[in-house]
């Protein structure tokens, strides 16, 4: 049986930040959010959120070769609708950026990422870059219904609304909570962007561009008005680390996902062919580019990938449960197993796979964080 101590040097291995990443990160962390500094986390959390930045760059290092075989669908699907598009239309697209932050500084860096052979990109820039422009396109999808005939957008809105013409419903039409957990309220009640300086560029590949915004303009409270614990404050006395609440993200853009490998005629279950995949998928492109994605924690991302797989089902969704943040939290640790590459390669004897280390860690943090409930009451000390 795999030991802890061996499954953490693997992970540690695979997952190292390189230096000069490490160097760049602190620099901008200090020049762009000096008051993060003063954030304060339990040693456990931070023991938690450490071990799972490394599982994250792991799998974007040594994803699981169904994973890459999606990939290079997506890439390709990519690649034929919107390669030969304008430069405007294409800068129009990336105006969006603040809400997919994984880096392209112009159009023609966006075409030089479309024209590439997806096998030739490092897979961490494959991921990111897809994921980015994924979130670009569905985010101009949702703002872009009021552009008329006579404005230069007008070619591209019907292109994207060809595309996605109808928008899944939002996470918080489950989480019926969450719109009002956004805040805009004292700093007491607020959960601080407590991830976002951690931004990694997890292989060193070169991204000439990290936002200089703040994560999205939105915080969310850690308790209500009567003192009971929303999903992050629930998740903070749980010592599960947030970055804001649930992701609506991920079920947005995977429904574009599907619209997209259905174009042309094809199939959708000729690449995503079972629920699993659907799960590696979420795994790699969600969860493991947090890092540089800087949205959504893994525990974030599955409450949004449970929801998009039980609207798929066509359940409904009054029905569909929420999740409390140590089942998301499990889930998400789930999702980055699922993504990893399974083939046996490392250890003294190259027969234990990243897979398995990951799911031997995971089992050890799961013991390591607590079981506090949504709507539970805050034990968080008052500020006076």
């Amino acid at each position: 049986m795999l030991s802890r101590t061996e499954a953490l040097d693997i992970i540690h291995a695979v997952g190292k930040e390189k230096g000069e990443d490490l160097i760049r990160r602190f620099t901008y962390y200090l020049e762009r959010i000096p008051n993060t500094m003063s954030q304060k986390q339990s040693s456990v959390m931070d023991e938690i959120n450490h071990e799972v930045k490394f599982m994250a760059r792991a799998v974007m290092r040594d994803p699981d070769p169904k994973v890459l075989e999606m990939l290079y669908a997506i890439h390709g699907k990519l690649k034929k609708i919107f390669l030969n598009q304008s430069n405007a239309d294409l800068e129009f697209i990336l105006s969006h950026e603040k809400f997919g932050r994984g880096g392209f500084q112009d159009a023609q860096q966006l075409k030089l990422f479309l024209e590439a052979n997806p096998s030739d990109i490092q897979l961490s820039r494959l991921l990111t870059g897809i994921e980015n422009f994924l979130t670009c396109i569905s985010y101009c999808r949702i703002t872009m219904k009021s552009i008329t005939e006579d404005e230069p957008q007008y070619k591209i809105k019907v292109l994207v609304m060809d595309l996605l013409p109808d928008v899944i419903p939002h996470i918080s039409t489950a989480y019926v909570d969450r719109n009002e957990d956004t805040s805009e309220f004292d700093s007491s009640t607020v959960v601080e962007n407590i991830l976002f300086p951690d931004i990694s560029e997890a292989s060193g590949e070169d991204v000439p561009k990290l936002s200089s915004e703040k994560l999205d303009g939105r915080s969310f409270r850690i308790e209500t008005e009567q003192g009971k614990l929303t999903f992050p404050g629930a998740s903070l006395e749980s010592n599960i680390p947030v970055i804001g609440h649930v992701s609506g993200t991920q079920p947005t853009v995977f429904s574009l996902i599907e619209r997209l490998l259905s174009d042309g005629g094809d199939k959708v279950d000729a690449v995503l062919q079972t629920d699993e995949d659907y799960k590696k998928l979420t795994g790699a492109l969600f969860a493991a580019t947090y890092l540089r994605a800087a949205f959504h924690t893994p525990a974030e991302v599955y409450a949004g990938y449970k929801f998009y797989m039980a609207v798929k089902k066509n359940q409904k969704v009054e029905d569909i449960e929420q999740l409390q943040p140590r089942e998301a939290f499990i889930g998400g640790l789930e999702l980055l197993s699922s993504a990893a590459n399974g083939d046996g390669k490392y250890g003294l004897n190259k027969n234990i796979s990243l897979k398995t280390a990951i799911e031997t860690v995971s089992l050890d943090l799961s013991n390591k964080v607590g079981n506090k409930q949504v709507g539970e009451k805050s034990s968080r000390p008052k500020l006076k």
